[in-house]
């Protein structure tokens, strides 16, 4: 704690997401603050080799699924043998065929495949191409999704304050009073709540429609980042406070 420096981290952070929802096409972009310029060219050099990466992996895959796809019957491969010599013997005239020595047996150009082994299953067995075996399905019993081997979320209490957010009317009134300019220390010390835990529960509850943290905590003192008070005004319904 004496040595490492938060912020800087902290930078790292958010110029990551940034970069990460434009490269997403996530909705909800964040802004580009001066201190993040030291650290985007190593994130976008970082996106650039992960999509690089993921290409050569999709040209394996469909090149690998290419050659999957051409199946050799191997079975078939004995009938094209025979049919082979029997075209080559109804080829050959009389005097081709008396020439031949009963005694000598005539060369062929394919070896001889005895009809019995067609049917021989220890054959067919040895020609046919192995097939992987069916997967086991380890997606669980019938009827069960992903969703339901998820924990389950814990909402709020009371999530009838705000509509839209997942703010209880405590909370709703604590961020009035921040829009208005006040000090939400009253409100905090009355429901015994805090200030760290109340600006982690808003910033959740407005993060999908901001995109960022909309409220900072300095060791009491909650205040609203200025950049998104418009923001979160319309959130609240377009209310306005001098």
């Amino acid at each position: 704690s004496l040595y490492f420096n938060l912020d800087r981290l902290q930078v790292i952070v958010r110029a990551m997401e940034r970069l990460l929802r434009k490269e997403a096409g996530i909705r909800g972009s964040l802004q580009k603050r001066p201190e993040e310029a030291w650290v985007e060219p190593l994130i976008l050099e970082t996106i650039e080799r992960d999509r690089q990466e993921r290409e050569a992996k999709e040209l394996e895959a469909q090149r690998q699924a290419a050659m999957d796809s051409v199946q050799i019957d191997f079975s078939s491969l004995s009938k094209i043998r025979q049919d082979a010599i029997t075209t080559r013997d109804s080829l050959l005239t009389e005097e081709e065929t008396e020439d031949l020595d009963p005694g000598v047996p005539r060369p062929a150009h394919f070896p001889p495949v005895a009809p019995a082994a067609l049917d021989d299953p220890d054959t067919e067995a040895q020609t046919q191409p192995e097939t992987a075996e069916p997967q086991a399905d380890t997606m669980g019993e019938p009827g069960q999704t992903d969703h339901e081997e998820q924990p389950p979320e814990i909402l709020p209490a009371d999530t009838s304050g705000v509509p839209g957010i997942d703010l209880d009317p405590v909370h709703h009134q604590i961020l009035q009073a921040l829009l208005a300019g006040k000090s939400a220390q009253p409100l905090i010390r009355e429901h015994h709540l805090l200030p760290s835990v109340v600006t982690d529960a808003i910033n959740e509850a407005l993060f999908d429609e901001i995109g960022d943290n909309a409220m900072e905590c300095e060791g009491e003192d909650i205040t609203l980042v200025e950049d998104y008070r418009e923001d979160v005004m319309d959130i609240l319904g377009g209310m306005k406070h001098e």
